[in-house]
């Protein structure tokens, strides 16, 4: 469906793709490996199959989370330079130096996930500093467009520029949009990353884990939330979405029709 989308520029659907690739993986193997492990729990049929289970939703589960915040980081500064640059943007930022990008964030979270594997107190150290540059720099990139679209904004007023209006009100939208999908992103999984950065000083460890699956829980709710997110906000996938669903409720109603 990205692919069709033909107004957003190249790099930015691959970045779109690599989140909602993450959103995919969190669906079809995190959350039903997350829920088989709880729900086997909980009736105390603890055995070897729970434990891989256990094992393999952690491993795939932290892995998806780390792409997903490496890659709206790369998002936010993307949104950056496309403010930044203006209409140097589309020379400088190509699709082989983004395709570069999305691939260090998968082997920085393959390289977090096998440290993790050797040592756990080395990989937590890695994530409190991981996450933290991942906050700032957000944070910092997002706050420098929203400064300056609100200067363009007023600048713009005054030359009475209406071509550059135009071009700025896109942009705008194109960064209002990412910046749902981040802030929802990161409110979703905050929790999880200070938890797991924190989980030496727990004592007891049922409590850590009983906090540890709602705080999961809230992390996998974000996957769920991003396509509808996509399609509130971009104009493409909004009617690409909307033909699907009526070319797919005209099937039915002809499948009722001819059954009868």
């Amino acid at each position: 469906m990205l692919k069709k989308c033909r107004t957003i520029h190249p790099p930015s659907r691959a970045l779109l793709f690599s989140l909602a690739l993450t959103d995919v993986g969190v669906g079809l193997f995190s959350q039903p490996l997350f829920a088989a492990s709880k729900i086997i729990g909980y009736r105390q049929d603890f055995n070897k199959t729970v434990c891989i289970i256990a094992a393999f939703d952690s491993l795939f589960g932290d892995a998806l989370a780390a792409v997903s915040l490496l890659t709206v980081t790369v998002i936010s500064v993307d949104r950056y330079l496309a403010y930044h640059l203006r209409g140097r943007y589309r020379d400088i930022v190509t699709l082989k130096k983004t395709l570069v990008a999305i691939a260090c964030c998968w082997m920085i979270a393959c390289f977090w996930i096998g440290l993790r594997l050797g040592s756990k107190s080395a990989a937590q150290q890695l994530q409190t500093v991981v996450v933290s540059f991942c906050f700032l720099l957000t944070f910092a990139c997002y706050t420098k467009v929203c400064l300056g679209l609100r200067f363009s904004k007023t600048h713009s007023r005054q030359a009475r520029n209406i071509p550059n209006a135009v071009t700025m009100a896109c942009y705008k939208k194109s960064a209002v949009t990412m910046t749902y999908v981040c802030g929802f992103l990161f409110l979703c999984y905050s929790p999880h990353f200070i938890l797991e950065s924190i989980s030496g000083l727990f004592v007891d460890e049922q409590t850590y884990l009983r906090i540890k699956t709602c705080t999961k829980t809230v992390a996998y709710f974000s996957s769920s939330i991003n396509p509808f997110i996509y399609y509130w906000r971009i104009q493409e996938i909004f009617e690409l979405v909307s033909s699907m669903l009526s070319r797919l409720c005209f099937l039915i109603c002809r499948l009722q029709r001819t059954t009868r």
